[in-house]
């Protein structure tokens, strides 16, 4: 994947994606709620593609919701240095950091339909879908190709969901470059 990277306040690309999605919330009667810190955080990406992970997180939470919901979604943002030694050590487990690099956590939750056990394990291969999807929308690229968009930047995505509860999708994203010439 090829990534345009510049300087940009994660703020302000989170606003953009939830001006674009909450009226697709609304023709569902849902909720889309955002926590962001007041202090603007600065990371280096290509905006284009990160609005575009953020997007098919929030678009996949309103399209697995059933209709008239009672529906809350929230970006939790916080920023964490790997200097702290307990999150250092989950974040190298995941082999995504080195220990000098800052990262922004991103946090969008729902309580939709949920992800059954089996499909967890696939989630985020092309063309996978939920065995649970009654809706059958979209084609199943929209988790892998985002997986492949954070993974370029040198971040990591986990998913944790309960069928029936809800799904939660946490995104790792390191607030600066990385140099994939090192390898």
């Amino acid at each position: 994947i090829q990534l345009n990277l510049q300087s940009l306040i994660l703020q302000t690309v989170i606003n953009d994606v939830m001006a674009y999605q909450i009226p697709e919330a609304e023709k569902k009667q849902m909720t889309l709620t955002c926590t962001v810190p007041n202090t603007p955080i600065t990371m280096i990406a290509d905006s284009l593609r990160f609005n575009q992970v953020l997007t098919n997180f929030i678009s996949n939470s309103i399209n697995y919701t059933l209709e008239k919901g009672n529906a809350h979604y929230q970006f939790i943002i916080k920023q964490i240095s790997t200097s702290r030694k307990e999150v250092r050590l989950k974040l190298l487990d995941k082999d995504i950091v080195n220990d000098s690099q800052d990262m922004v956590v991103i946090e969008v939750a729902d309580n939709g339909i949920g992800i059954d056990k089996a499909s967890l394990k696939t989630i985020f291969q092309p063309f996978s879908q939920a065995h649970n999807n009654r809706t059958n929308t979209g084609t199943g690229l929209g988790l892998s190709i985002s997986k492949q968009i954070v993974e370029a930047h040198g971040g990591h995505i986990e998913v944790k969901s309960v069928e029936g509860e809800g799904s939660r999708f946490i995104l790792y994203m390191p607030t600066t470059a990385i140099d994939h010439n090192d390898s």
